[in-house]
């Protein structure tokens, strides 16, 4: 009851989206995830901080912008998949990476 698990692993992520200056939050986030026993609440808290991490606009400030780019190029990969011609797929996906 560590960390591990599922809700550990989901909460350490959303701590690791945190600026810096907001990781003793995170720290502290999950050290209080380390007390809670039942897994049912686990994952609820853990749910809970995600949230509260994704509404933070510091946290979008500092990773919104690559995680957007990461997420266009990763939507263009999988809209381009169907098409036949290599170079052409190739091209799309540059076309986008080079925009972003």
């Amino acid at each position: 009851m560590n960390g591990r698990g599922g809700a550990g692993w989901l909460l350490a992520v959303a701590v690791r989206l945190l600026p810096p200056g907001r990781r003793q939050w995170g720290t502290a986030m999950r050290a209080e995830l380390a007390g809670i026993a039942r897994p049912g609440e686990r994952w609820r808290f853990a749910l809970g901080c995600v949230r509260v991490v994704a509404t933070r606009p510091a946290v979008w400030r500092w990773a919104g912008n690559p995680l957007l780019g990461l997420g266009a190029l990763v939507a263009r990969l999988r809209f381009t998949a169907r098409v036949g011609y290599a170079p052409l797929r190739w091209g799309l996906v540059g076309m986008v990476a080079i925009l972003v």
